[in-house]
């Protein structure tokens, strides 16, 4: 069954495509199943150049319902991509899945350390120290139990040249903490597409090796395309639902995750 649940809205300022262009888009496609997850908001506005304002969130979740309205043949779930911060994990649980009664949430490691020093998972992570915090921020995610699966967790390696020990160390760190706590790990099919816009020497997500750890952990995973825009809506499901079957890995969808039990509004 062809399903995203890694979706994003222009509220994050670097995607386009109100939620119903994605719905329609999704009908179109044969999708039974559509997951939005835009970038959290913080109540304080932190890091707003990548996400919506706090008091955007309404409009969010509005543009949302007006999408499984205009398009019931679907089921639509209503979700947020969150920092890997674990000093917010109580506004997480409390307000996001509380007051705002989410369907999910996803785990993401976009930024490492406290505010206002954060520093940039896509480029500082570059050494043994700062490969460490990345990993320990991903595994506080894993056991927080907080977050339907972790998106793109083997993005670590957007700056190492080559795969090496530390990394399979790393990898290995991740993959038997999803596979303990039975948290999918996310293949992401936008990287896939920036593979392919790459204009560096270093590699890019999803990398093979990752998988391979991951694949012998017996992780579960779940494959999304990350979708920035109503055409990317099906990007990289295809390649990462290629990567698993040659892996043999163990995948998992909205109905085997209990996501529809939890978007039950009933």
């Amino acid at each position: 069954m062809l399903e995203n649940l890694h979706t994003h809205s222009p509220l994050c300022q670097h995607a386009s495509g109100r939620p119903v262009e994605y719905a329609l888009k999704a009908v179109s496609l044969g999708m039974e199943t559509l997951g939005f997850s835009d970038h959290t908001p913080f109540r304080d506005n932190r890091l707003s150049d990548v996400r919506m304002k706090f008091a955007e969130l309404p409009t969010y979740l509005s543009w949302i319902d007006q999408a499984q309205a205009q398009c019931p043949q679907i089921q639509i779930f209503r979700g947020l991509e969150c920092e890997g911060l674990s000093d917010q994990y109580g506004y997480y649980q409390d307000v996001l899945l509380g007051e705002y009664n989410l369907d999910y949430l996803i785990g993401a490691a976009h930024t490492l350390g406290r505010y206002p020093r954060y520093q940039s998972c896509f480029t500082e992570v570059k050494d043994t120290q700062s490969l460490r915090k990345y990993v320990d921020q991903v595994l506080q995610m894993i056991q927080s139990k907080l977050f339907l699966f972790i998106a793109h967790p083997d993005l670590f390696g957007c700056r190492f040249k080559q795969w090496g020990p530390e990394l399979r160390s790393a990898s290995r760190d991740i993959a038997s903490a999803a596979k303990e706590a039975q948290v999918p790990l996310e293949i992401n099919g936008n990287g896939f597409r920036k593979q392919k816009q790459n204009h560096t020497s270093f590699p890019l997500y999803p990398w093979p090796p990752f998988w391979e750890e991951v694949a012998l952990a017996g992780a579960p995973v779940v494959i999304n395309s990350d979708a920035h825009h109503p055409d990317e809506l099906a990007d990289g499901i295809q390649q990462g639902t290629k990567m698993a079957k040659q892996l043999d890995l163990v995948v998992l969808d909205a109905s085997t995750m209990g996501l529809f039990s939890c978007g039950d509004k009933s």
